[in-house]
Formats: C-alpha cells, sequence, structure tokens
C-alpha cells in the first residue's frame, strides 16, 4: 500500500511539475484525479492498518504484562494511539470526501 501510494504521489508531483506548477491545469487532467485518487485511499488504508495493528500489538503486550507501571505506559500507549490515529484517519478521510465533493477546486490541496 505504501508503495501504491508512492506511486501515485509521484504521478502527482510529475504532473504537477509538467504543467508548470498551474493547479488550473492540474485540476483538469483526468489522469491525474486517478492518482489522487489511489494515492488519498492508500494513505487512509495505510494509517487504518497502522493504527489497528499498533492498537492490537499493545493489548496484545498489555495482557502478558504483570508489572503495573508497565501496564499503565501500555494503556497510555494504547489511548496515544487511538487518539492520533482517528485523527490522521479523519483528516485522510476528509481530504478524500473533498476531493470527490468537489475535484476542480483543489481545495484537497490545501
Amino acid at each position: 500500500l505504501a508503495l501504491l501510494q508512492f506511486a501515485g504521489s509521484i504521478v502527482i508531483a510529475v504532473t504537477f511539475a509538467q504543467s508548470h506548477s498551474d493547479v488550473r491545469l492540474v485540476t483538469t487532467t483526468r489522469r491525474l484525479g486517478i492518482a489522487i485518487i489511489i494515492h488519498l485511499s492508500a494513505s487512509l488504508a495505510c494509517d487504518l492498518l497502522i493504527s489497528i495493528f499498533m492498537i492490537r500489538i499493545f493489548v496484545e503486550y498489555k495482557g502478558v504484562t504483570f508489572v503495573a507501571s508497565t501496564q499503565k505506559l501500555l494503556n497510555s500507549l494504547i489511548i496515544n494511539t487511538i487518539e492520533n490515529g482517528a485523527i490522521t484517519t479523519a483528516c485522510v478521510a476528509l481530504n478524500i470526501a473533498f476531493y470527490l465533493a468537489h475535484p476542480k477546486d483543489a481545495i484537497h490541496i490545501a
């Protein structure tokens, strides 16, 4: 997924460079629209999977740890991962929603 995300961002960067940094030309290119959707979808999937698996790993270690201070540390790591993972995943989801709702105005770039 990360390589797919990287490939999408390369296509976006090359298309932007070929348009001489003119955002109006970039928003009308169909090839770029597909690359943007691939890039944003892969970003959403990566963020979601990273958050889920980090939480899973922390919960597993918390179950086998009997030291109270380590369990407290793992609790705070779980909470921190949930908060940060939810924020980044929500931002990427909003970015996709903005792009799909208004693909011609480039609000997703801001």
